[in-house]
């Protein structure tokens, strides 16, 4: 399924009068058997936990990261709860699963080092990020595990992208999704040695486009720097 460990999942219980809906994170795989999520955080969705036991008919949501973006959803059913050693879903193996393109533009791999910042007017410390990749209309960034806590989505947030001897573009954007985890052939060594990345993904406010054409210019990255630091 091309899924990440403690990627986020929308489930939805699937019962007649009861549209609940919550996310929890991707916790593994049996092929063919079972597909694992997190039980739902009692704090957060406390009260859609009773709703959830052997048999409930459920429909998840979830969005792959790839070259085209897209979101993914099949139906399922509960089989299993499991309380040890943390509580567990253990969903019935799909028998079909649809998808769906969501991303209009192509994505660029890119490993750009940039700062990034909450939009608001309070002067907010700026934080070191990576552009993985970028389209016209988005983009997703690296983060370290300590930063993603301070992000949910919906929040408002202005990149800060250097340029070599010229002014920074400065980009406002959305958060539109929060991973949690690693994804190892998207790793990049950087000064934290091995430390595990976040990832966010972000959609460009359109009102920025004629700045965001300006990271297809041409490299915003000073090459001989980068092979000096090597």
């Amino acid at each position: 399924m091309q899924l990440g460990v403690s990627t986020r999942v929308e489930i939805q219980i699937a019962t007649a009068g009861t549209p609940l809906r919550f996310q929890t994170s991707f916790i593994g795989a049996i092929e063919e058997r079972w597909f694992i999520v997190a039980m739902p955080d009692a704090r957060r969705y406390g009260d859609y936990r009773d709703a959830l036991h052997e048999g409930v008919p459920l429909i998840v949501r979830y969005i792959l990261e790839n070259d085209h973006g897209e979101i993914v959803a099949f139906r399922t059913d509960i089989d299993y709860i499991v309380a040890h050693p943390t509580k567990m879903l253990f969903l019935a193996w799909p028998e079909r699963i649809e998808s769906r393109v969501i991303r209009a533009n192509k994505r660029f791999d890119a490993y750009l080092p940039i700062t990034i910042s909450r939009l608001t007017e309070d002067q907010v410390e700026q934080q070191a990020a990576v552009m993985v990749n970028v389209s016209s209309s988005g983009c997703r960034l690296s983060i370290l595990p300590a930063q993603s806590s301070q992000w949910a989505e919906g929040d408002k947030i202005k990149l800060h992208v250097p340029r070599i001897d010229e002014q920074a573009l400065e980009i406002e954007a959305i958060v539109r999704q929060i991973q949690r985890g690693s994804e190892n052939h998207e790793n990049h060594d950087d000064d934290e040695g091995d430390t595990v990345r976040h990832f966010l993904g972000l959609q460009f406010n359109p009102q920025f486009k004629p700045i965001v054409d300006k990271l297809f210019l041409g490299s915003l990255v000073d090459i001989n720097a980068l092979t000096e630091k090597a």
